[in-house]
């Protein structure tokens, strides 16, 4: 997934002038792509099945958010597919890594009955 959310929007659209407009004041262009849907841009693979202006789109041309919102509601609404992904294989650790990192269970479970212990005392 890119780092880039598409705006599909019309110049004359309030909203879509409202969230251009909040773009700029929060200097956020490189993380938005403006496009106009009902002028220049109507050919943009972005701008087909566009039904309403704003709609907000992934690089991979996926909806993630409809209609007007504040953009740090709308940044984190179009980055949630990118979370739901699988992590990458070379990310994954091993079940070795995993209790290096953190211990085995009855390491853990050992902590923790001293931790309450110590609290009723």
């Amino acid at each position: 997934m890119g780092d880039k959310i598409i705006m599909a929007g019309a110049d004359w659209c309030g909203f879509t002038k409202k969230a251009k407009k909040e773009i700029e004041a929060k200097n956020l262009q490189d993380k938005f792509t403006v496009l106009d849907c009902d002028g220049d841009d109507k050919d943009n693979k972005y701008c087909k099945g566009v039904t309403g202006f704003p709609m907000f789109k992934t690089e991979d041309n996926e909806l993630c958010y409809s209609g007007y919102g504040p953009l740090d509601k709308v940044m984190t609404k179009c980055k949630v597919k990118e979370e739901e992904q699988a992590p990458a294989p070379s990310s994954l650790m091993t079940m070795s890594q995993v209790v290096d990192k953190m211990g085995t269970f009855e390491d853990r479970l050992g902590q923790l009955e001293a931790q309450f212990r110590e609290r009723d005392d």
